[in-house]
């Protein structure tokens, strides 16, 4: 009866040895004061005490010992070292008590004495009702844990339930801990903020992520502090928890759109700088082309007879027409880039137009890999075709250039073409360089099993002259297509990861 009693008695009760230790408190300290009754076991009844009232729990315990019950008032050591008031009832259990005792000068707890604290007096139980009231009403999970290897917990709010999705209770009854659900790639930074602020004794601010019991991953952001006692150790923790999920999606949301900003910006200084480069750079190279042609019409011709053998001039000027040839096509990307060049919009089907570089397309992979070309719902379009196919190829050389440093020799490149349909929601959640409208967007995605990409290379790949090739590649033809793409009211995403393809 007696140990059914201290298991889920509401009151707070004490048993005290006759050498005046606590043998054992009620279960009730934890949910009255936080206070775990193991940490009091052994512990003299007078250091818990106030030291004006433990004369007056003496005499107590010389009426225990005479058979009577005692009342009184005394004050009992909080878990933060303040002092809380208390009704107690002092009465003996067993047969220890001794009716002949009464002039007995009493100086410690008789044998199976049983103190009683009855109940937390007026604006103290006022105040824990308060506190636990408003701990459930802040927008997180306010806890109490000890200091120990788990973390123990002694309260927890049930705020604890949205951001987990799991009761406080199975905190609390050791069930599980939050160290459980701790990402694993945040354990150790966690660890090492909290252990540097204990040792500073400073509050701690953490962020980490917990996982939720529907499998998602929840940012959390704690805000807490150490509870010292008088030999000034670290006996417990307290603090509160809270969902951080949309603040670190709006901030990284945030950063996205000023990194995306200031390449914008970049671009189109590059576009400016690059337009005039390549107008007064085309007007050089129709000159140099113009002077090849007139030199190669100044030469006799291939059977003419003569004591002077010009075919090795006529290769060499046919080389350097090549060249510059090459170097015209480049400096019409630089005016396409830049803005500057002419564009023939027609309108056509954009499946019938990938089918007819396919040829283009397949001497362009060659047999780095398998080029997989697959069609879903059928849209026509209205742009122009050569800058289409620009880019297209641009981002199919860039897969196969991938695809062949990953040195496998059999990779796998799927060009899809595909109807993306975009609500109001989905439209206005891409931001830069302007607003889409809500609508139904022709979509071109291409895969390969190359070797990928770092967020170092990602965020760079659209930058003018860019490239991760050493000696090989101008760097301007993604930049040329992401430039192109927008230019023509749509975006262009990649999603890559370093051994993953992109």
């Amino acid at each position: 009866m007696i140990d059914l009693l201290f298991e889920h008695a509401d009151s707070l009760l004490w048993q005290i040895g006759s050498d005046g230790t606590l043998i054992r408190a009620s279960h009730s300290h934890v949910q009255r004061l936080g206070i775990d009754p193991s940490d009091m076991r052994g512990v003299p009844h007078n250091d818990l005490l106030h030291p004006e009232d433990r004369p007056v729990l003496t005499r107590a315990f010389s009426d225990a010992l005479a058979g009577k019950s005692s009342r009184m008032r005394a004050r009992l050591r909080g878990l933060r070292g303040n002092w809380v008031w208390l009704r107690l009832n002092v009465l003996t259990l067993g047969a220890d008590a001794d009716a002949n005792a009464k002039d007995k000068q009493v100086t410690e707890a008789p044998e199976g004495s049983t103190l009683a604290l009855v109940d937390i007096e007026g604006d103290d139980e006022l105040g824990a009702d308060l506190f636990r009231a408003l701990a459930q009403n802040v927008p997180g999970a306010v806890y109490l844990c000890r200091n120990n290897a788990s973390y123990s917990m002694l309260f927890l709010s049930d705020g604890i339930r949205s951001i987990t999705g799991h009761d406080p209770e199975v905190f609390i009854d050791e069930d599980l801990s939050l160290g459980d659900l701790r990402h694993p790639d945040d354990v150790e930074s966690t660890r090492e903020d909290l252990e540097r602020a204990l040792a500073e004794r400073q509050p701690f601010h953490l962020n980490y992520r917990l996982r939720h019991s529907d499998g998602s991953w929840r940012w959390v952001e704690e805000h807490g502090q150490g509870i010292y006692d008088d030999r000034d150790e670290l006996c417990f923790l307290e603090g509160a928890l809270f969902d951080a999920t949309e603040r670190v999606r709006v901030e990284q949301r945030r950063r996205d759109l000023e990194l995306r900003l200031l390449r914008s910006q970049k671009l189109e200084s590059l576009g400016m700088l690059a337009g005039g480069i390549a107008h007064d750079f085309n007007n050089v190279l129709a000159a140099i082309i113009g002077s090849i042609e007139l030199a190669q019409m100044t030469l006799p011709p291939q059977n003419a007879i003569g004591p002077h053998d010009f075919s090795p001039i006529k290769g060499f000027l046919e080389e350097a027409l090549d060249a510059a040839g090459h170097a015209s096509e480049l400096t019409r990307q630089l005016l396409a880039y830049a803005g500057k060049g002419q564009r023939r919009r027609t309108r056509f089907s954009l499946a019938k137009h990938v089918d007819d570089m396919r040829k283009l397309l397949l001497a362009s992979v060659g047999k780095v890999a398998k080029l997989t070309i697959e069609h879903g719902e059928p849209c026509e379009i209205e742009c122009d075709g050569n800058q289409l196919q620009q880019i297209i190829l641009n981002l199919i050389i860039n897969a196969t250039e991938a695809v062949g440093a990953a040195g496998e020799g059999h990779g796998r490149i799927v060009l899809r073409t595909d109807v993306l349909p975009l609500d109001e929601a989905q439209a206005a959640a891409i931001l830069l360089p302007g607003p889409l409208r809500p609508g139904r967007y022709a979509m071109l995605e291409i895969v390969d099993d190359g070797i990928g990409m770092d967020e170092a290379t990602r965020s760079r790949i659209f930058d003018p002259f860019f490239t991760t090739k050493q000696r090989q590649g101008s760097g301007a033809g993604l930049a040329i297509s992401h430039t192109l793409v927008e230019r023509y009211g749509g975006r262009i995403e990649v999603d890559s990861a370093p051994g993953e393809g992109a």
